[in-house]
Formats: structure tokens, C-alpha cells, sequence
């Protein structure tokens, strides 16, 4: 060991060696002949003679062998074993991943033509049973018209006023709690709307200005309503995607259906 010390510390003080042979044929000797180091500090380190007079780089030597080389069997073991992730570490890494997809799964799905469609069938279902509960508390006839035209559904009260035909004149509610006016996406197109099995849409055949409604009744009563239409930007074998609402009239809610419907 003291033979090995003396080539390193030669070399840190300048002599004239090759640095790589004489690391390659000092360190497997250290590795199978382990000795005790001598620190700078040492009582024993005066007396070693390594080196030249005058060299002042003997720390130099402590940075020159690795640690490893000094360690024993049992030591490296134990540190192979210690190395790896934790098991808090890996449930902290699954927590981020999991908190990612929550926040980034639903703006992806907003995206898609099939969530739209079904926002738009959620929101109309809230406003027909919005209507469909004012005719229970105020004993009034609710009508829900749907503007084809203006791709608009709104829902209107009796007013107690009639016009000059004797019909009553239907006006929006006061002090509406929620929304009664909801759009229709772009990408809906109503091709059939059956009420009380008369499709009204032939009504308006060669016009792209449609309106049509249903009543619901002070009694909770909703009229037989079926519509018919297709989604334009959820195609199915390229055509657009078909869907069907059936309106229940005991209930006031719309069932969806894949494929159109009969009265």
C-alpha cells in the first residue's frame, strides 16, 4: 500500500509518469491488498517516506483511489439494496399522474362531437323539467318553442292575455331561477319533429325557417313529442351520426336513442 501511495503521490508531484498505466497498475493492487490510509493529521503520517521533499499535494492522494475500492463486501450490498424508489415516493408520483388526468381527461373529451351532443340533450332536459315544474306551481299552461331557424329552444308562460284570435299569448317567465333560453349547437340538424304523431318539419319542407312547440299542461302533462336529427361532425361509415329524443309525457324527460324513432 505504501508502494502505491508513493507512485500517486509521485504523480501529483510532477513526475514525469504516464498518469493512465500507472492508475491501472496501482488500483487493482489496492483493491486485492486492502490497507489502512493514512490521513493528513495522522500521528503515523510523518513517518511514512513517500514522495519527494517539499511536496506539499499529499491530500491530494485521498481524492486519487475511490471509495468504493475501500469498501468491504458487505458494505456494497447493502447500499445496492438501499438504492431504487420508496414506497411514499411512488405514491406521490401516482397522485401527480392521477390529479394530470382529472384536470387534462375532461377538456379532451369536451372536445369530441359526441360530448356536445349530449351537453345539448342535458340542457334540454333541465328546461323542459324547469317548465314542467312551473305548470305544477303556478297552474299555468308552459309552452317550449323550438326555433329551428335561429337554432334557439326557449321556454314562454301563459300570460293570462289572449289575442285578437283568441289565442293565449305566451311571454317569458319573470324572475326565471335558471336559463330559459338555450341554443342549439351548429352541427344539430332537426330533420323529423313528431308532436302528437303529426311531424311538423313537412310543414316547413322548403323552408330553412322553422318554428315549432309543444304545451305543457297545469296538470304536469307533457305532449308526445319525438325528434329526430343528426349530428353533422360525428359521422358514422361517412354519414353523419343519427339520434332520436322521445319525450316522456309523465316524467317531462327526453330518452335518447341511436337510430330515429316513430311516434
Amino acid at each position: 500500500m505504501v508502494r502505491v501511495l508513493q507512485k500517486m503521490n509521485g504523480l501529483a508531484c510532477g513526475r514525469k509518469q504516464r498518469r493512465n498505466s500507472t492508475l491501472n497498475k496501482t488500483i487493482p493492487t489496492a483493491r486485492l491488498t486492502p490497507s489502512p490510509i493514512l490521513f493528513d493529521g495522522d500521528p503515523n503520517w510523518n513517518k511514512m517516506k513517500i514522495g519527494e521533499k517539499g511536496c506539499k499535494n499529499k491530500k491530494l492522494l485521498l481524492y486519487r483511489i475511490p471509495r468504493y475500492i475501500f469498501e468491504d463486501k458487505n458494505t456494497r450490498d447493502e447500499r445496492k439494496k438501499n438504492s431504487g424508489f420508496s414506497l411514499l415516493e411512488l405514491m406521490i408520483v401516482i397522485a401527480i399522474i392521477g390529479v394530470l388526468g382529472a384536470i387534462i381527461m375532461p377538456n379532451i373529451r369536451r372536445t369530441t362531437p359526441r360530448y356536445e351532443r349530449e351537453a345539448f340533450i342535458a340542457r334540454f332536459n333541465t328546461l323542459v323539467q324547469y317548465g314542467w315544474q312551473q305548470s305544477l306551481v303556478t297552474h299555468k299552461i308552459q309552452r317550449i318553442t323550438v326555433d329551428v331557424g335561429k337554432k334557439l329552444i326557449s321556454l314562454s308562460t301563459d300570460s293570462g292575455e289572449k289575442d285578437r284570435a283568441g289565442e293565449i299569448i305566451f311571454k317569458p317567465i319573470e324572475n326565471a331561477v335558471q336559463d330559459t333560453e338555450i341554443p342549439i349547437p351548429h352541427q344539430i340538424q332537426v330533420k323529423q319533429f313528431f308532436i302528437e304523431g303529426f311531424d311538423m318539419m313537412t310543414k316547413y319542407a322548403r323552408s330553412k325557417i322553422a318554428t315549432t312547440w309543444f304545451y305543457i299542461v297545469p296538470e304536469g302533462m307533457v305532449q308526445n313529442v319525438v325528434i329526430n336529427g343528426v349530428d353533422t361532425q360525428d359521422l358514422h361509415d361517412d354519414q353523419p351520426r343519427q339520434f332520436s329524443l322521445v319525450l316522456n309525457p309523465f316524467t317531462a324527460l327526453f330518452k335518447t336513442y341511436d337510430t330515429f324513432q316513430k311516434p
